[in-house]
């Protein structure tokens, strides 16, 4: 393991070791499965398109937590441009080589993309560069930054430059692998009064998914047809999330962390459904969320994850020949709750606070295919969980939590039987 020189102002890595576990990847349910759509292919026009990528294996570079979005269009057999975000984390260490914290990165990258369809225009490995901005924050403190005046945010900009390979999964749906370096221009960062370089500069190497707005061979709808097949779908979701009641037990309380927009929490969630004919339908969500825990004059201690996952049973009222498809949903799971990211308040407070707990949900939405393929959706989720335990200062106490969503999706229907 390198170690930085106490006088030294250049930047230094370790290996984190993280121990956490994975999050959840709709391209890792993906990746593995067969996909039984005719007529997949590239396509010599215009054709836009957007893209999920996800990084959580690049923990052996350093790299934390990494997620990726884009949006593009392709304007011809070989040429295209898109607009890349991604996202990632690193440690962020003093000149001791010791870490008091995580740096977030967000890199805004608009790029060019050179591709060269193979196999009859299946398989399509690709090219890519670009320039653009890029934001930097410093967040969840460490132990050993406890007490000490940090100042690590800021921007400058990124190049990216890289390629991947891609296959075509349907007529508009591509799994694919790439792999590209963010040199991001280094900043100066403060800790207890002193200067130091901060280079966030990283190899990124993700999978994805990437869907295109149109088919190459348009089809009717499925809902349209008089013997409506059965399917299944994988979906991603972002959104919102608001407590009712923040009061979790007597003297806490659980409030919007430091990344929300104000009273509302981020939300993250993947699903995993099938629709049996034109009506009926089953569908397994999970979500992940965090809350800050304020405990009486301390203030915030630490942040409350919590994981619902839940089956619920879809009814659907397909309208427009299977455009346009409005639905309920209801349920019944769990829900995993853990107390992390120590705050400096919660200094020498025992805290234990983890455990799986009954849920249930329900909701609903409109569901709107663009293709056959592919949907996008507007939903609004009720979630109720109890019996969540809190141990404070050796005082054991339990309580219920509910929340209220609103997210944005899009599901990938991949299988007909």
């Amino acid at each position: 393991m390198p170690t930085c020189p106490p006088t030294s102002t250049a930047p230094c890595r370790r290996n984190p070791r993280s121990t956490r576990t994975p999050g959840w990847s709709l391209t890792a349910l993906l990746a593995g499965g067969a996909v039984l759509v005719a007529q997949a292919e590239d396509a010599d026009r215009l054709r836009p398109y957007i893209q999920f990528r996800s990084a959580e294996f690049n923990t052996a570079w350093d790299v934390l937590d990494g997620i990726g979005l884009g949006a593009g269009v392709n304007l011809n057999r070989y040429w295209g441009i898109e607009f890349a975000a991604d996202f990632y984390e690193m440690e962020l260490l003093d000149r001791t080589d010791t870490s008091v914290g995580e740096e977030g990165i967000w890199h805004f990258v608009p790029q060019a993309r050179f591709r060269y369809p193979m196999l009859k225009d299946r398989l399509v490995p690709y090219l890519i560069a670009g320039i653009g901005p890029n934001r930097m924050e410093y967040n969840d403190r460490t132990q050993a930054g406890f007490g000490r005046d940090i100042d690590a945010n800021g921007g400058s900009f990124s190049v990216a430059l890289g390629g991947g390979i891609e296959y075509f999964l349907a007529d508009n749906i591509t799994f694919g692998i790439e792999g590209k370096y963010m040199w991001s221009d280094p900043v100066d960062v403060s800790i207890d009064g002193q200067r130091q370089e901060l280079d966030m500069s990283a190899p990124l190497v993700t999978m994805g998914l990437r869907v295109y707005l149109d088919e190459n061979h348009p089809q009717p709808k499925a809902d349209s047809l008089a013997d409506v097949p059965a399917r299944l779908y994988a979906g991603v979701r972002i959104g919102v999330g608001v407590m009712p009641d923040g009061n979790w037990v007597p003297g806490v309380k659980l409030e919007p962390e430091v990344s929300s927009w104000g009273p509302f929490n981020q939300i993250f969630g993947l699903s995993l459904g099938a629709n049996f004919g034109r009506h009926l339908g089953v569908e397994l969500t999970g979500e992940s969320m965090e809350w800050a825990i304020h405990y009486g004059a301390r203030g915030s201690i630490g942040e409350y994850a919590f994981v619902p996952v839940i089956p619920h049973l879809r009814f659907r009222l397909p309208l427009e020949r299977g455009r346009v498809v409005p639905f309920v949903m209801a349920g019944f799971g769990a829900a995993y709750g853990e107390f992390n990211d120590l705050k400096p308040a919660g200094q020498g407070i025992p805290v234990d606070a983890s455990g799986f707990y009954p849920a249930l949900g329900v909701g609903g939405g409109i569901e709107y295919f663009f293709t056959r393929q592919a949907s996008v959706s507007l939903e609004a989720r009720w979630n109720y969980s109890w019996g969540h335990e809190i141990t404070l200062d050796g005082l054991a106490q339990s309580g219920d939590i509910s929340n209220v969503q609103a997210q944005i999706g899009i599901r990938l229907y991949l299988l007909e039987l």
